[in-house]
């Protein structure tokens, strides 16, 4: 036992002692991994949180003025936007360049690319420690700038525009906002002039992708896994989310809305009403909801009842709805409740397939929620600038189709009639073609005959018959200066105003009626108490006579014969019996259906020629292409307009003759790309060369 114990006391004298080790030691190669990303994911994340808190402070600056639609800030960077709210320093732009740079940051929020800076600096977040993530992060900003580029090229001068990049490109920005002045602005300014990408070279990219991964897969080892799952007996698609244009909510018109952003008028049926989703609540008490079909979903229609239920006590209802199997809108069925009553207006079933199509054309929807002058209804609103469409299922005496008296071509399709207005400057023939579809689907004929025109190519008369099957027939003589007069009214017998009458085309579906009419009741009373005069046309050059030698006919062929050989201007001699040699000059404009005009005027004089407002000489008159110009109008000291037309642009004629010319708007996709220079001057020098060669 001594022993034992001896021994055992050696060995503990004997025994080392541990060593204490720090922590970070005694951590593995994956412990420290995982404790290095958890670190840097708190970083990243705290340096978002800080960037959004920065933009959420900017944007409690805002101020509470109207006149504004973007946020007014000090800061370095001149304008930028996040989720629609546009942060701007207007100090140091102009009204013009202001409305740009607030259109340009629109845009990004109607493109939602603020949903894709955040998704990206969300990635970020995760991903901090791969570098891929933040060459991603530059090249989705790039291609946000190139894409609202591409779509402002075409509404603005694209060389204003292009300066005005060039303005703003050094001032810094915001990572998590869309900045005007984005770099790099060589780059931008190369697409601004760009010819888009050919069809035939996206469809060689197209088969890229595909055959470069069906060469991945074809050395890559597979393994089949087959899964079995039983589908439930019956599915409900759902709504898919589409890229739509969001809610714009109004206190005017959304016509002025239009006006303010230079954007065309939505009779016009262009591009801008693809972004019709407005909610317009008017002072004086009118309610309506404008969308394009392609932009209208559940969720817009669930706001605007919001906005308007409280104040007016009406609703959208929505009674019935479906969705094909992609999970968009197939049919719905609307109406418009009065809370109060809990009366609802008669249910307008729409077929959103259809509506759709017609919406790529301009068409949308008017949905009349509340109006003091007539009751809600809702319809469905298309066609051109020659010719707007009103389909709605109420019958004629309550839909409500507007339209401008004088300037009115309104196809009105109701539930029990429909009828066709058109006043005189703006009946044609092509449009009655339009108009003769419409009638045929309801089992009428409509027929044009007896058509005769003017010398200068312009409808004078016509016959129209009206009829079908069941012996509703309706037929009238239509001569156009007809149905033009001159009003004039008691307390200023001086002036007088154009008043025309409009020719009115209607059926019944029910009766089958044909009636084709002229003008109304009020017209026949001013008739009556002699307020109307005959409506004489104001000459133009094509009153003067033409000599015998130089008839109609033959003015015709020369215009022909420019026609094909692109020719705009030429000088053509003529004899007269009385006059003797005289010279025409002849303006042959491009385009089928483009009427030529000609001056008679005395040999080797010449007009004053104007070209988009400018005093030019003939020899710049003569290098223009008929398809340049959009407009030609001839103007001598004995016409009646001559004197306001003067005025009006102030021009600085002494009773000469004159020939006023407008160009059409040139289309800068077609403009081929400039060398790029790293330096400003030498590329201002680039473009202002490209421009002058085009013009």
């Amino acid at each position: 036992m001594k022993s034992s114990g001896l021994i055992s006391s050696e060995l503990n004298k004997n025994e080392p002692v541990p060593e204490k080790k720090h922590w970070l030691a005694m951590l593995t190669w994956e412990q420290g991994s995982i404790g290095g990303y958890v670190i840097g994911l708190l970083v990243s994340l705290v340096v978002l949180t800080r960037r959004l808190w920065k933009i959420a402070l900017l944007s409690k600056k805002r101020q509470n003025d109207v006149s504004k639609d973007w946020v007014e800030v000090s800061e370095p960077f001149t304008a930028a936007s996040f989720f629609g709210v546009v942060f701007m320093n207007s100090q140091a732009l102009t009204e013009e360049e202001t409305q740009q740079v607030l259109l340009h940051e629109q845009m990004h929020a109607r493109l939602f690319h603020s949903v894709d800076v955040l998704l990206i600096e969300l990635c970020k977040v995760i991903l901090w420690f791969n570098p891929a993530i933040y060459f991603y992060k530059k090249s989705l900003a790039e291609i946000h700038e190139y894409e609202v580029d591409a779509q402002l090229a075409a509404r603005f001068d694209a060389k204003t525009y292009a300066y005005l990049i060039l303005k703003l490109a050094t001032q810094s920005s915001h990572s998590l906002v869309h900045s005007f002045g984005k770099h790099p602005v060589t780059n931008r300014i190369h697409f601004l002039f760009q010819k888009p990408t050919s069809a035939m070279k996206k469809l060689l990219y197209a088969f890229g992708l595909p055959l470069g991964v069906a060469g991945v897969l074809a050395f890559a080892p597979r393994k089949e896994v087959l899964v079995y799952n039983e589908l439930p007996a019956t599915t409900t698609p759902k709504e898919v989310p589409a890229k739509t244009y969001p809610l714009r909510v109004h206190d005017k018109h959304v016509w002025w809305y239009f006006k303010q952003q230079n954007m065309e008028s939505m009779e016009a049926f262009g591009e801008s009403n693809l972004t019709l989703n407005d909610l317009c609540m008017l002072e004086s008490g009118g309610v309506y909801y404008v969308v394009n079909p392609n932009s209208m979903n559940l969720k817009d229609i669930a706001e605007v009842n919001r906005l308007i239920g409280n104040r007016w006590k009406v609703k959208v209802e929505v009674l019935e709805h479906s969705f094909d199997s992609n999970g968009k809108l197939d049919k719905i069925s609307l109406a418009v409740k009065n809370l109060k009553t809990n009366q609802s207006t008669k249910p307008e079933a729409i077929d959103m397939v259809k509506a759709r199509e017609l919406g790529k054309q301009g068409g949308y929807l008017e949905i009349s929620i509340r109006n003091p002058y007539w009751k809600p209804q809702i319809a469905l609103i298309y066609g051109d600038k020659s010719l707007k469409i009103s389909q709605c299922t109420k019958n004629a005496k309550e839909h409500e189709a507007g339209g401008v008296a004088g300037e009115m071509s309104m196809l009105k399709l109701s539930q029990d009639q429909i009828k066709y207005t058109v006043y005189p400057d703006k009946i044609s023939i092509p449009t009655l073609q339009k108009v003769q579809r419409y009638f045929k689907e309801a089992g009428f004929e409509l027929k044009i005959r007896d058509e005769k025109y003017t010398k200068e190519g312009e409808l004078a008369s016509l016959t129209l018959d009206l009829y079908n099957e069941n012996g509703g027939i309706a037929f009238y003589e239509v001569v156009l200066d007809d149905l033009r007069h001159v009003v004039s009214w008691n307390n200023d017998k001086g002036k007088k105003d154009r008043f025309d009458e409009a020719l009115i085309l209607e059926i019944d579906k029910i009766t089958g009626e044909a009636n084709i009419e002229i003008g109304s009741d009020w017209t026949e009373s001013m008739k009556k108490h002699g307020r109307l005069e005959p409506f004489e046309p104001q000459k133009t050059a094509q009153d003067e006579r033409l000599p015998d030698e130089n008839s109609y006919t033959e003015f015709n062929k020369i215009v022909q014969e420019m026609r094909s050989k692109d020719i705009f201007f030429k000088r053509v001699e003529i004899t007269s019996k009385t006059d003797g040699i005289k010279e025409m000059l002849i303006f042959a404009r491009g385009g089928e259906g483009t009427a030529a005009t000609g001056l008679v005027i005395g040999m080797g004089k010449s007009p004053i020629y104007y070209l988009d407002g400018m005093k030019v000489q003939e020899e710049v008159v003569k290098s223009l292409k008929p398809s340049y110009i959009k407009k030609v109008d001839i103007l001598e000291p004995e016409y009646n307009r001559y004197p306001a037309f003067v005025k009006k642009h102030k021009l600085d004629v002494k009773n000469e003759k004159i020939v006023w010319m407008e160009r059409k708007a040139f289309d800068f996709k077609k403009v081929p790309a400039p060398k790029l220079h790293r330096s400003t001057k030498k590329f201002r020098k680039e473009i202002d060369k490209l421009l002058s060669q085009q013009s």
